[in-house]
């Protein structure tokens, strides 16, 4: 199915608004299609045409991650930490190393369960009967939910995602009996992993290892397809397994089998 740019919409939007906050005296929005250039040097290059208030002549800098080490961890008894980790280093290097092969084996070898949200290529592409059905909903309503559960934003749509799909499998087989229904399960679906912007001097520095566009991880994330007593209870799985997925340098090791 393929979709023509409208052509009547510009490809970006420059919005100035006289509203004041607490940070700064006016607001700009500028919306730039994704034709014009990836995301990341995109806002790289916006960041580079601005310069900071206080000294004009210094580029804008980029909020830095707060460390992940206390106070209260490091003043804890030597032994007790050299033990976590150890642990900790064990099962880096075991759960990385499980599932770069689980990525391994399901590029080369495994397929995809036939599922009715299962699509033929070669059918869909004959057949001009073809659907496009979206939902939209309120950032404010998972934000809300991301706040009560403690996780983020892309948790909650898998969270989301995962509960929908268990819905719509449970109709499609309700007439198929409950030991048929038992035995479905879905095929493993990959995640990206946005990597986060660079400062665009250091990409344009000579000699520089900053390199443009975007670069990707990805996870294998198995749908779980199932119906559940309390609807949170897919979100908690998927907090469960992304959160370990984020630990573990499964990204970095998925980003480099890709790149050979």
């Amino acid at each position: 199915m393929k979709i023509p740019l409208d052509t009547s919409r510009p490809l970006w939007e420059l919005h100035l608004l006289d509203l004041k906050t607490s940070d700064a005296e006016n607001v700009a929005v500028l919306k730039i299609h994704h034709s014009v250039g990836d995301g990341m040097s995109i806002m790289s290059l916006v960041l580079a045409c601005m310069r900071k208030t206080s000294n004009p002549d210094e580029l804008p800098s980029l909020p830095s991650a707060s460390s992940r080490l206390t106070t209260g961890s490091m003043s804890s008894s030597r032994l007790w930490w050299l033990i976590k980790v150890i642990w900790t280093a064990v099962m880096l290097v075991l759960n990385t190393v499980s599932d770069a092969f689980e990525f391994f084996v399901t590029t080369l070898f495994l397929k995809d369960t036939k599922t009715p949200i299962k699509g033929d290529f070669l059918s869909m592409k004959k057949s001009k009967a073809l659907r496009l059905v979206h939902r939209t909903v309120s950032l404010d309503d998972i934000k809300v939910i991301k706040n009560a559960m403690k996780m983020t934003v892309n948790d909650v749509l898998l969270g989301v995602t995962q509960a929908g799909l268990s819905q719509y499998m449970e109709r499609r087989y309700e007439d198929r009996g409950a030991a048929q229904r038992k035995k479905r399960e879905m095929g493993k679906k990959k995640r990206l992993v946005v990597i986060k912007p660079r400062e665009l001097a250091d990409m344009m520095a000579k000699g520089s290892k900053c390199r443009w566009g975007n670069w990707f991880g990805c996870l294998i994330f198995p749908f779980s397809i199932a119906l559940r007593d309390a609807p949170l209870e897919h979100l908690r799985r998927v907090k469960s397994i992304l959160l370990r997925k984020k630990i573990w340098g499964n990204a970095n090791a998925h980003f480099f089998v890709e790149s050979l």
